[in-house]
This record gives C-alpha cells, structure tokens and sequence, in this order.
C-alpha cells in the first residue's frame, strides 16, 4: 500500500513538473518547445512506468518472450560478445581518427602510451571480452559442470 501511494505521488510530482515546463516555455518569449519536447517525454514515460506499465505478478506471464536470451547460459556469453564487439569497435574508432576527444578514462592511458595505446587497450579490453564468453559459452554447454 505504501509503495502504491508513494508512485501516485511520484506520479503526480512529474506530471507537474511536465506541465510547469509546458507552461514556462509557452509563456516565455521566443521559447522554444521543441528544445524541452525531450524532458517533457522522458517525464510521461516516467509516469507511465510508474502507472500502467509497472510490472506485477499477472503482467509476467504476458511480458514472457520465451527468448533464447532469457536463459543465462547464453545471455552471458551473448552479453559478453557484444561488448567484445563494442570495444574492437573503440579499438578500430581510436586507431582510424586518433585526434578525437577521448573518455575520461582513456585520458590517463593517452597521456601515458598516446592515440595508439589507446587503441591497444581497447582492443585489449575487447579480446579479453571474447575470451570471457567463449568460456563462459564452453563451460555452460559442457556436459560436466565442472570445466575450468
């Protein structure tokens, strides 16, 4: 009952910060809607999570793909390929412009090893990801659990 009321009210607060953003931009002269059109989505489908769209026991069983991603034993390896994917992505990114602006967490690595130490570590990090789901991958499908 607490969690019930406690989203109405979260429901509200938003609903009334949509409309006060509304408000001030249609009033304003020469405000622009289109510029605040993204909060004031980003605010309804808050408040639709919290109302209709919030999951309970009787919306699962309708919410159930039955994908083959919904299993563990390959969503992580899945999960982990893909982001070996991304980070030869950065790797290659990095090495082809290498005078873009980097992460924050590639600012130590560039100002150690440059551009190009860059590149090796993501395409380290990347290598290290695939690694990661072709074990994960051999040791779900092993007919032994016990594979190291």
């Amino acid at each position: 009952m607490l969690m019930l009321i406690v989203r109405r009210l979260l429901q509200v607060a938003f609903a009334l910060v949509a409309a006060a953003v509304v408000f001030v931009t249609v009033k304003a002269p020469g405000g622009h809607l289109v510029s605040n059109l993204v909060f004031v989505a980003f605010c309804i489908l808050i408040i639709l999570l919290l109302g209709p769209w919030w999951p309970s026991v009787d919306k699962i069983g309708k919410w159930k793909f039955n994908l083959p991603t919904d299993n563990p034993r390959i969503a992580f390896p899945l999960f982990g390929a893909t982001l070996g994917a991304y980070a030869l992505f950065r790797a290659w990114d990095t090495y082809a412009r290498p005078s873009q602006d980097f992460y924050r967490f590639e600012i130590p690595i560039a100002s150690l090893f440059g551009a190009e130490g860059v590149a090796w570590a993501w395409a380290a990090i990347g290598v290290g990801c695939f690694w990661g789901a072709w074990r994960l991958h051999r040791r779900a499908s092993a007919p032994d659990k016990n594979v190291a």
